[in-house]
């Protein structure tokens, strides 16, 4: 009989886009895969059997918690998976909680530690009293950022926890290749921002540096794709954003589906998060395709970027330094540029194949199912 895995996130997207090529591997391997998420329709269902969970990323709303956790106890009985793999902070608590209950083998996936750790003291406290929690009964914890890994290690909470480090989710290094477009004579620079349209993801300070490279060089174009954020400062960072497209500080193309038609004619891609990254995935799959990088000096940002080889490094919510970065990265020439996306390939083939990620996945697992055949 095939061996069943259960894989539990966030978001549907966030499967279809991030663990696609892991769920083919485990299938090749012969396990039966089945996938817990949020329902979303303009993602259809992912090849595997699907079950919607009710899981909202920013709510905390007890009564939606507790209902969470029921779900997830009557889907995991039914299913009797032989173990379960966890994506982001919530399905890592509360899936880590309903398998154990069930005497289910867990590996979590530490995806960063989010926007709760930005919230004060208050937050934080919560947040390592949960990760206290779930350590303790998780099987196998894996980290995207070396950050993220001392710290959990710092604060004792992985003495009972087999852990290990992770290059980020990865990148499909050949969907994710290099364009051969030349670049345009006389042509000016285009930066280009990716991702979720929330302040932490630093897109208030991408505006505020591209008014000041504007200022100077009025050529340069700024260019963001991404989806708004459902947080409380939606209707203003919106605002914000309509406001600079109007005015022509930058272009915003909307949600892409597929970015890489826009990474390929960006210059250089720039994400000026302070939000605590596991490895941010829009970075990985530009550094992939042969771009420098412009980014924070923040755990899991800070691991794509190797400063003046591949990208340079910003201050945190510093728009005038970050102006400054990319100002410096215009005035290179053409072939250092293209050195810096030559180096940027590099470094994804040498550190942060996907593959990598799926073996250590496939080995985990056949150690964990091992285990419990000898128990």
């Amino acid at each position: 009989m095939k061996k069943k895995v259960v894989l539990i996130a966030n978001s549907l997207w966030n499967i279809n886009n991030y663990r696609s090529n892991l769920i083919h591997a485990l299938k090749n391997a012969g396990y039966d895969v089945a996938i817990f998420a949020p329902r979303d329709r303009a993602q259809g269902n992912p090849a595997s059997d699907f079950f919607h969970i009710p899981v909202s990323p920013t709510s905390m709303n007890p009564i939606g918690e507790i209902l969470l956790v029921v779900r997830l106890l009557k889907l995991l009985y039914r299913k009797k998976p032989d173990i379960v793999l966890n994506f982001t902070i919530k399905p890592v608590i509360y899936g880590t909680i309903s398998a154990r209950i069930l005497g289910i083998p867990v590996v979590n996936n530490i995806t960063g530690l989010g926007a709760m750790f930005l919230k004060g003291a208050a937050s934080r406290s919560i947040g390592f009293l949960l990760y206290n929690i779930v350590m303790r009964i998780t099987t196998v914890a894996f980290f995207q950022n070396p950050d993220d890994f001392r710290l959990f290690e710092r604060l004792g909470l992985l003495r009972r926890t087999k852990a290990d480090l992770l290059p980020g989710s990865g990148v499909d290094l050949m969907r994710f290749s290099p364009c051969t477009e030349k670049p345009q004579k006389n042509a000016g620079s285009i930066f280009l921002f990716v991702g979720r349209l929330l302040r932490e993801k630093g897109i208030e300070d991408y505006i505020d540096a591209a008014r000041c490279v504007k200022a100077r060089c009025n050529h340069i174009q700024f260019h963001a794709i991404g989806p708004f954020g459902s947080t409380s400062n939606e209707p203003a960072i919106r605002s914000k954003i309509m406001q600079a497209t109007e005015d022509g500080t930058i272009k915003y193309l909307g949600k892409a589906e597929d970015v890489r038609p826009h990474i390929s004619k960006a210059d250089c891609v720039v994400l000026p998060s302070f939000y605590r990254e596991g490895t941010p995935r829009s970075l990985l799959e530009a550094a992939s395709m042969g771009k420098p990088i412009i980014t924070t000096d923040m755990p899991g940002c800070r691991e794509v970027v190797e400063e003046g080889k591949n990208g340079y490094l910003c201050k945190v919510r510093d728009s005038q330094n970050l102006a400054g970065k990319m100002i410096q990265f215009m005035e290179l020439p053409t072939r250092e540029r293209l050195q810096m996306g030559r180096y940027s390939r590099h470094r994804m083939e040498k550190q942060f194949d996907e593959r990598i990620v799926i073996k250590k996945y496939q080995y985990a697992i056949k150690d964990i199912l091992k285990g419990t055949r000898s128990q």
